[in-house]
């Protein structure tokens, strides 16, 4: 299985790579298919480190929290697809999303990583991932585990 995955990673690779080599020059179009075949490649174009932040951003309780951004929006949205990633990979995160509904947006669910709670939150719309927790090592553990699967 992890073969076949790495096969299919590698063609898609190739064909990224040759796609791209035959848009230099094209100008605008470059950019533009430059930046969606990142985006491809990429689900998030940035993820923060943890840092201090109440829960609901200026509302909440003091903790510790931290984003992850991405360009792709509404249903092409990355955050569902990496946090089922996520619970698979970790069953004892207690991850639990609801059910998908078409067109989603203001996503919360609770988990807990190092027997700590915390609290897990995205937008479709905004596109982006926010997890918090009180327990700063508990949320900094949980960023270390969630970057490679949110990531190729």
């Amino acid at each position: 299985m992890m073969q076949q995955s790495t096969n299919v990673r590698n063609r898609s690779l190739a064909a990224i790579r040759t796609v791209s080599a035959a848009n230099v020059g094209n100008g605008v179009e470059r950019d533009h298919s430059h930046r969606y075949l990142v985006s491809m490649l990429r689900a998030y174009y940035e993820i923060e480190e943890a840092a201090s932040a109440r829960q609901f951003g200026t509302e909440g309780a003091d903790g510790w929290g931290f984003h992850l951004w991405s360009e792709l929006v509404f249903d092409e949205a990355p955050h569902r697809a990496v946090l089922e990633k996520f619970a698979a990979a970790y069953p004892q995160s207690g991850i639990a999303l609801p059910a998908y509904e078409l067109g989603e947006d203001f996503i919360e669910c609770d988990a807990v990583w190092a027997s700590q709670p915390v609290w897990v939150y995205y937008e479709t719309v905004l596109s982006h991932l926010w997890l918090w927790s009180a327990d700063r090592d508990a949320i900094e553990g949980l960023r270390s585990a969630l970057i490679p699967l949110a990531t190729i």
